[in-house]
């Protein structure tokens, strides 16, 4: 099947998710591959590795799994906030985020422990999110349903507008840091 979400760990250890929620774990650059067995109704969605023992499957409706012995057993994780935002997610170093269009959660612990990181302020509305990516845990970008772009370097403890200059739909964030970065956008 085609697939949904990879990860890779080392150049040998990475596991895969299908389109059919399957997950999938390889020990050998991907030369052999083998089923995991989350549980019998978990359909995992993506996949996040930060290193060959630990990761977390991310499943519709917000579903969390950590696993610290690579991917041999599971347990639930994430508190109910976290679940309730967790739509999307990529893993950046040591750190795994989700997000949604209600704002965005990391670990840096492979799922042990969440933060919440606040969203940027329309007055005193949080904005919704149309797109996110982190690029450490503290540096974020989010475009938001009013079609601006917003970057925190202090884990969304403060957000800066930085739209200027963008003037079209941003449909793809690619950022490399605090301030190297491209957006793919689209006449409107």
């Amino acid at each position: 099947n085609a697939l949904a979400g990879a990860s890779f760990a080392t150049a040998d250890v990475g596991f895969a998710v299908d389109f059919d929620g399957v997950l999938f774990r390889t020990a050998n650059g991907g030369a052999s591959w083998q089923i995991v067995d989350t549980d019998t109704d978990f359909k995992a969605r993506d996949v996040f590795a930060l290193s060959p023992t630990r990761l977390v499957v991310l499943a519709p409706g917000g579903r969390l799994l950590r696993s610290t012995d690579g991917g041999i057993t599971f347990r639930a994780t994430g508190t109910a906030a976290v679940r309730s935002l967790a739509t999307r997610g990529h893993s950046i170093g040591g750190a795994i985020v989700v997000s949604g269009p209600r704002g965005i959660a990391l670990t840096t612990n492979a799922g042990a422990t969440w933060r919440l990181v606040p969203g940027p302020r329309s007055g005193r509305s949080r904005l919704r999110l149309e797109l996110e990516q982190c690029t450490s845990a503290t540096v974020c970008w989010v475009v938001t349903t009013n079609r601006r772009l917003y970057r925190t370097v202090n884990a969304g403890r403060s957000w800066t507008d930085v739209t200027a200059g963008v003037g079209f739909r941003i449909q793809r964030l690619a950022f490399a840091d605090r301030r190297s970065g491209y957006v793919v956008v689209r006449a409107t």
